[in-house]
């Protein structure tokens, strides 16, 4: 009877691609499996130690770590009594027996779950309020915004001014002050009121002749701050204008 060759690759093709699936197939599975249940586990344990990490720095409290620790291990569904966590402030380990008295620096929670661990840090919040650095801030804008405003309306009063003491010149030009000098407050008054130059009145408006051609009106306004927040008295803005008489020939 005449042997069959060994090369012979009758069979049937099924049932070996079956075989050979189940072989790789399995160990691929499970593989996978332990790998997405530890990449979940080290996503928890950041999660836990970056929870446990802020929770000190807002209540620099090391008994509510156990509490929290004891509902988050319970939220990710891990055993509590293998999840462990350490407390460490700038390198001092013995801040957890502190409690309260802790201020500034950093705090870092280390935690572990059996073959995985994570570690998580965070600034410890200052003690106090930040309401008095808010005024203050508020305060100091406020007053900037105070001065500017002032300043922008001393430098309008100015200019009224000097408008106010060039229309008295013009229209004075024709008077020639015998003593070298002439009041003009009330013209001035009467004109600041109509053109609403100032609430306050002209404090004084005076008109001179030093060679008996050039008539010089000089005028003092008054001006209350628009922003006046410690009773400053009323200020002025002063000013002169000048103008030549023309000699008419004869």
């Amino acid at each position: 009877m005449p042997h069959r060759r060994v090369t012979d690759e009758s069979g049937s093709a099924s049932v070996e691609f079956t075989l050979l699936v189940s072989l790789f197939v399995a160990p691929t599975l499970t593989a996978a499996q332990e790998v997405t249940a530890m990449q979940l586990r080290q996503s928890s344990l950041d999660s836990i130690a970056q929870t446990l990490a802020r929770d000190y720095s807002l209540h620099g409290d090391s008994s509510r770590l156990n509490r929290l620790a004891d509902q988050l291990s319970d939220d990710a569904g891990m055993y509590r009594e293998l999840l462990s966590w350490q407390l460490d402030c700038d390198g001092d380990s013995s801040c957890a027996s502190v409690g309260n008295g802790l201020k500034g620096g950093t705090v870092s929670i280390s935690v572990h779950y059996r073959q995985a661990s994570a570690r998580a840090m965070q600034i410890l919040d200052e003690t106090g309020s930040v309401l008095p650095i808010l005024l203050a801030g508020f305060a100091l804008v406020f007053a900037a915004l105070a001065v500017g405003v002032n300043i922008q309306a001393a430098g309008l009063y100015d200019q009224r001014a000097s408008s106010l003491a060039r229309y008295l010149a013009h229209s004075t030009i024709d008077q020639s002050p015998g003593d070298g000098r002439v009041e003009l407050t009330n013209l001035a008054n009467q004109i600041s009121h109509k053109m609403l130059f100032s609430t306050q009145p002209v404090e004084s408006a005076w008109l001179s002749s030093a060679d008996g051609k050039t008539n010089t009106v000089a005028v003092c306004l008054g001006f209350k701050a628009p922003i006046d927040l410690v009773a400053v008295p009323v200020s002025r803005a002063c000013a002169q204008s000048s103008m030549r008489r023309v000699e008419g020939k004869g």
